[in-house]
């Protein structure tokens, strides 16, 4: 009975504590950190000259550092025309009047209001309110709800980066340039070039 009771408390504080390790490593940062910028404007007192939406392409585009703006880069992936509206109304109280918006269109996907069944909707759950998430697609708020809080129940393998963790993903920190030279450039060019005429 004793060992039962020790059992019944000891597992799930052991599983709260993997969990909250597992939080704190880079490969769970790593898909969130263009979310938690989003979250940190919504939940900062701070007004902006100028704040930018869409998806990856707009994220790796915008450096307003040295613009003389108080700018935000409000990227992520994946983001359509449909979250870029949620989010931009979650912020609009953060612009100036007469503030700058840009929504940026990716060529290849010029007007994407929602993709369907895209797990990937799940991390908007820390900057959507339930209406708005509903309306991307996402059914299941609860589920969604519950894999924020408990990503590692859905995600087992995380408990091998809590032992051995990835490098942060320095490409979402604008500041950090993983083309450092002009071969790479051009030969991300010419990858996505094929691609497109595919």
């Amino acid at each position: 009975m004793a060992w039962t009771l020790i059992g019944i408390i000891t597992v799930p504080i052991i599983l709260v504590l993997l969990n909250i390790a597992y939080k704190n490593t880079n490969r769970y940062k790593n898909d969130l950190f263009s979310i938690e910028t989003i979250r940190g404007i919504q939940e900062g007192n701070d007004s902006y000259d100028i704040i930018s939406l869409g998806s990856s392409q707009a994220r790796y585009a915008y450096d307003f550092s040295n613009s003389g703006l108080k700018g935000a880069n409000l990227g992520a992936t994946p983001q359509t025309l449909q979250l870029d509206s949620f989010i931009l109304s979650n912020i609009i109280n953060k612009v100036k009047p007469n503030g700058i918006i840009i929504i940026s269109v990716c060529l290849l996907e010029f007007f994407l209001n929602h993709f369907k069944n895209n797990l990937d909707y799940d991390k908007y759950i820390k900057v959507l309110n339930k209406t708005q998430f509903r309306h991307i697609g996402v059914r299941n708020y609860q589920k969604a709800y519950l894999k924020n809080l408990f990503p590692l129940l859905w995600c087992p393998r995380g408990l091998k980066f809590i032992l051995r963790d990835v490098q942060p993903k320095n490409i979402m920190h604008v500041r950090v340039n993983s083309y450092d030279s002009m071969d790479k450039v051009n030969t991300d060019a010419d990858h996505w070039i094929s691609l497109w005429n595919k």
